[in-house]
């Protein structure tokens, strides 16, 4: 069953509902990406981030957020790729990408700045 931001995966096979308690009901929620703005510009899932439109753009390792070449981009802080000015971060080995399904906005969260410049337009270029 598809919900807004997430869905719902069960064995079908169960002789009864699936119930959080059985172990059989797990619900999948998109981690969205935001911009300074408020406006949802990626998503990330495992140790990659997408555009909204599926594309791999980026790699996570740890909060570290590194371009798909390896080289350190910023940090996923609160929701966003932030620059919060770590020198030295090394870059990374290269990741085997894939792509996701497109994910559909959630809308406007409102304006945030937490202090830091937001980067993900880095990883775009």
């Amino acid at each position: 069953m598809l919900g807004e931001q997430g869905f719902l995966i069960y064995d079908l096979l169960q002789d009864q509902p699936p119930t959080a308690a059985s172990g059989t009901l797990r619900l999948i929620m998109t981690d969205f990406i935001y911009d300074e703005d408020g406006e949802a510009v990626g998503f990330w899932e495992d140790n990659l981030v997408f555009s909204m439109t599926g594309t791999p753009v980026a790699q996570l390792n740890g909060p570290s957020v590194h371009k798909l070449t390896g080289e350190y981009v910023g940090e996923l802080y609160e929701d966003m790729v932030v620059d919060r000015y770590f020198e030295e971060i090394e870059k990374i080995p290269p990741t085997p990408v894939r792509r996701a399904e497109p994910a559909k906005n959630p809308g406007n969260r409102g304006a945030t700045s937490y202090g830091y410049p937001d980067v993900f337009s880095d990883l775009l270029e």
